[in-house]
């Protein structure tokens, strides 16, 4: 995962009862210094589920997944330079 640079996260299961709209799954991804930024999944089709997180700041990033599938993990973010 890097600063600035979409993230994805992608979780199979069973296509939603009802609304492939109304999906309950979300992730809070949690940065080093405490802050933490909500993001809401969506059912992406073909028995798949993806979440999309855009990161802002660099280091450790933690997250959980909760809604129709449940998750944990840790990952760390690269710093990325730009040669102008």
């Amino acid at each position: 995962m890097k600063q600035y640079e979409v993230f994805e996260l992608v979780i199979s299961g069973e296509r939603p009862v009802g609304s492939d709209v109304t999906v309950d799954l979300a992730a809070e991804f949690t940065y080093e210094n405490g802050e933490s930024v909500r993001v809401k999944g969506f059912y992406a089709g073909a028995d798949t589920y993806k979440i999309r997180f855009l990161p802002v700041q660099t280091g450790k990033v933690s997250w959980k997944v909760t809604g129709i599938v449940q998750d944990h993990a840790i990952i760390f973010l690269e710093y990325r330079s730009i040669t102008l």
